[in-house]
């Protein structure tokens, strides 16, 4: 797909992904409509990009109230007229035992990793429909392969591949590009921005070893230009297929080690 000319929305562009994406986009000719609710942050990062010789329009919205998008869409073709590219990256993490989560916090989670990307692709296949336009949707690595005190969040994003390999059919004949990349754990600032479980709020999962958040966000325009319908998942894709009961035993030693720790 040609970036430079094109139009992209993309959600969760206040940091992490969203925001090295759009910059990416930005720098190759594309015009970006930034989504988030800190709409501080959006407008400090289109003020960047304009600075850099590029156009960017900040919205503030919520990706898990339909009208907020509806409005940010409106919006967002005042400005540009067309949506070319929708980049489904708005996400939220939980940090902590499915024993001890609340149904507030699991729900939470799924209206912003779930709902949140289903309200935005059905707010833009319309537009995206005229311009025979892509979406990509991004899930983890840890939807090939669940994490123990990351199982809830793996879990949506588990079903955030199998939307997009239904969607993906669902769309095709209507011109309408469906991508899904799994980025591994990256310095994105998740785990600060991510839910924590009873006792959890000061742990993380220290030692593991992170990507950087603007390689991965180049790995995901790579994805959108090459119109690869699913790519990423890494070790833990590999791992899960083809040494699961090994992947077993090192989880079952990280659990232990992160319980001698209580």
């Amino acid at each position: 797909m040609e970036i430079k000319g094109s139009v992209a929305f993309v959600t969760g562009a206040s940091s992490g992904f969203g925001a090295d994406v759009a910059r990416i986009l930005a720098g190759m000719g594309g015009r970006v409509v930034l989504v988030a609710r800190n709409l501080g942050a959006l407008e400090s990062l289109a003020a960047e990009i304009g600075s850099g010789g590029g156009e960017a329009l900040a919205i503030s919205a919520d990706v898990r109230e339909r009208a907020s998008l509806d409005s940010a869409l409106a919006a967002a073709l005042a400005r540009f007229g067309r949506i070319d590219i929708l980049v489904n990256n708005a996400g939220l993490g939980y940090f902590g035992p499915i024993e001890t989560m609340s149904m507030a916090d699991f729900d939470t989670l799924a209206r912003t990793n779930l709902y949140g990307l289903i309200n935005a692709t059905q707010a833009l296949i319309p537009e995206l429909r005229k311009s025979r336009g892509t979406i990509v949707n991004i899930s983890s690595g840890l939807a090939w392969r669940a994490l123990p005190l990351l199982t809830a969040y793996a879990g949506t994003k588990a079903m955030v591949n199998a939307i997009s390999d239904g969607l993906r059919l669902e769309l095709a004949p209507q011109g309408i590009k469906v991508l899904c990349y799994c980025p591994p754990a990256a310095d994105s600032g998740f785990g600060e921005r991510s839910l924590k479980g009873p006792g959890m709020e000061a742990r993380g999962m220290g030692g593991m070893r992170m990507a950087r958040s603007e390689d991965i966000a180049a790995r995901i325009v790579a994805v959108i230009r090459a119109g690869r319908r699913q790519s990423g998942g890494g070790f833990l894709r590999v791992m899960n297929f083809f040494a699961p009961r090994l992947l077993d035993r090192m989880f079952a030693g990280m659990m232990r080690s992160f319980g001698s720790q209580r």
